[in-house]
């Protein structure tokens, strides 16, 4: 019983403050502050680690959250938690953004037809805004395959009675031998098919 509750415990803390060498991420009820180790709300932009993510904490402490304009750059940082967008390219507002590794913005053409990346998985814009979904869609050579979102999957699927292995990448498998490594000696491979 002690055991539980000291893994509760520990569980409880983590979900209200992170804690780094220099500082601590707490939320207070209104949103995300980080006090340094001297006790003081540290204002600006501060990373707990260096593959965490970045925050900026305006002049009253709290993390800012949605879009920023910083030395006439521009980020976005989620409404949920004030951590910034970066390495993606999502669509905000109606219009896809392209965020660098170091989180400046960049606004995409209104017709912009490509991957794009969010906190899950990837998925395919179309350039009338729409996304493919429930299926498969060949780009650049290669076939991949949605779910009902438009997610890209992976793995193992079964479509049309049939098993199709997807790469990581979400490339159909082309290779047997690959397949027959990776998933126990499946057989029957033809052009990524596998006969069920």
């Amino acid at each position: 019983m002690k055991t539980r509750i000291f893994l509760f415990s520990i569980m409880f803390s983590c979900l209200f403050a992170i804690s780094s060498a220099a500082a601590t991420l707490y939320h207070d009820g209104t949103g995300f502050r980080c006090r340094g180790d001297d006790g003081a709300d540290i204002t600006g932009w501060y990373q707990a680690g260096e593959n965490a993510p970045w925050y900026y904490f305006d002049e009253d402490g709290y993390a800012h959250t949605g879009w920023l304009t910083y030395q006439n750059k521009t980020y976005y940082l989620r409404p949920t938690d004030g951590t910034m967008r970066a390495g993606q390219r999502l669509t905000l507002d109606g219009r896809v953004w392209q965020f660098d590794q170091d989180g400046a913005g960049t606004m995409m053409p209104v017709n912009y037809t490509g991957w794009m990346l969010d906190d899950i998985t990837w998925y395919y814009r179309r350039s009338d805004g729409s996304f493919v979904t429930n299926g498969w869609k060949e780009i650049d050579g290669e076939w991949y395959y949605f779910d009902e979102v438009g997610y890209m999957k992976t793995g193992l699927i079964s479509d049309g009675g049939a098993v199709y292995y997807l790469y990581d990448s979400g490339a159909m498998a082309h290779d047997a031998d690959q397949c027959r490594r990776r998933y126990l000696h499946l057989r029957k491979l033809r052009r990524g098919r596998l006969a069920v």
